[in-house]
């Protein structure tokens, strides 16, 4: 059970559970395969490359670690959005709070049809939930709970 299952409130539940961009989970894989590589040719050739492929390793990692902590969800009552294992970082906003979704895109997240979800809840505070697969949706549920409550 994550941290959204495990946090809900009385009479609440989840609507929409979203996920990181699909080329995200393809880069993740392409370093696993470059880590591999790396590694076999540590292992043939007996040159002293082990600095490189241990920060290989240590990056791919906390990489990894991120995307696959990343949980982004819309219940009928807030937005949830968490990140990290050990350091944690989790942001909550009641949807009563909410002023705007917006939709913005880096021309990288243009090219791969990514998108970055920022939700204001007043004209000077807004939290950026970036590379979202699907942001429309959640983006047009976010104000139909608005409009249901």
């Amino acid at each position: 059970m994550g941290y959204v299952e495990s946090n809900l409130l009385d009479n609440e539940n989840i609507i929409y559970k979203g996920k990181i961009h699909d080329f995200y989970t393809f880069v993740m894989l392409m370093g696993i395969i470059f880590w591999l590589l790396l590694f076999i040719v540590w292992v043939f050739s007996k040159t002293p490359i082990w600095a490189l492929w241990l920060s290989m390793i240590v990056v791919f990692l906390y990489k990894l670690f991120f995307f696959l902590t990343i949980e982004i969800a819309l219940t009928n009552k807030r937005i949830l959005y968490k990140t990290g294992i050990i350091a944690r970082s989790v942001f909550e906003l009641q949807l009563n709070k909410v002023e705007s979704a917006r939709l913005d895109q880096t021309i990288f997240e243009r090219i791969i049809w990514a998108w970055t979800l920022v939700i204001s809840w007043t004209w000077w505070h807004s939290k950026p939930i970036e590379n979202l697969s699907k942001p429309l949706d959640i983006r047009t549920l976010i104000y139909q709970q608005i409009e249901a409550n």
